[in-house]
């Protein structure tokens, strides 16, 4: 057999030895891996050779799926950061939805009249731009608009909660990132998660057992629960 190139740790002569097969020393379970891995060993075997796992493929799939869902990667990191920057250019905006949409409907004329619904007096010139977006599946288009001031979009956030008692289901959200919607919504989904509120960086979280949790951005969050955030993030990337 050619010799293998030398560790350091022992001589080229020394290193010269045969392949072995070693039981996988993976993931535990009940019953634990029962595969057998080929392992070069060496004729000398270097002090605490025997105490690096031998992983056969299955548990070596098993075992890095399990570290990246547990330990993001970089880009993760990345993603979260340019996100808040793109979730900072949309502060001023809203989304309302369940508006009806009418023929040759003024669409400033409808975020007006929404806000007449919760007590807020507004003119066409407070809204810098508004428009409806593409609905999915035929359902009513959402109608995104940003306010010239943010003084203007904070006083209808503290006022929506009077659509509740509005005949027609109508509510304002802010104008999350695709990325924030898409947490919020496995969050939701948990179920030991009573209340999800994501205000652009500020996220709101109330458990099952009453307890309020406020997060400044998305990696605090991702500190409280890094496996949601961290899946989410991935899935996003496509890793």
């Amino acid at each position: 057999m050619p010799s293998k190139k030398s560790t350091g740790l022992v001589s080229e002569a020394e290193e010269d030895g045969s392949t072995h097969l070693i039981q996988c020393t993976g993931v535990e379970g009940d019953p634990p891996c029962l595969s057998w891995v080929p392992t070069w060993l060496p004729r000398r075997l270097p002090k605490g050779y025997f105490d690096r796992p031998f992983l056969c493929g299955f548990c070596s799939a098993a075992v890095w799926a399990k570290t990246k869902t547990v330990q993001p990667e970089p880009q993760i990191f990345s993603l979260i950061g340019a996100d808040a920057n793109e979730q900072y250019g949309r502060r001023d905006n809203i989304r309302i939805f369940g508006v009806e949409e009418e023929e040759g409907e003024d669409v400033y004329d409808q975020v007006v009249k929404v806000a007449e619904q919760i007590g807020v007096t507004i003119q066409h010139n407070d809204i810098s731009v508004c428009h409806r977006l593409p609905s999915r599946a035929g359902g009513k288009k959402q109608i995104i608009a940003r306010f010239v001031r943010r003084e203007t979009k904070h006083l209808i956030m503290r006022s929506k909660h009077k659509l509740k008692n509005s005949s027609q289901r109508i509510y304002i959200n802010d104008d999350l990132t695709p990325l924030r919607s898409k947490i919020a919504k496995a969050l939701r989904d948990l179920a030991d998660i009573k209340f999800v509120n994501m205000q652009n960086e500020r996220i709101l979280v109330t458990t099952t057992n009453g307890d309020k949790l406020s997060f400044n951005n998305l990696y605090e969050l991702h500190k409280w629960n890094q496996r949601v955030v961290s899946m989410v993030c991935s899935s996003h990337l496509n890793l």
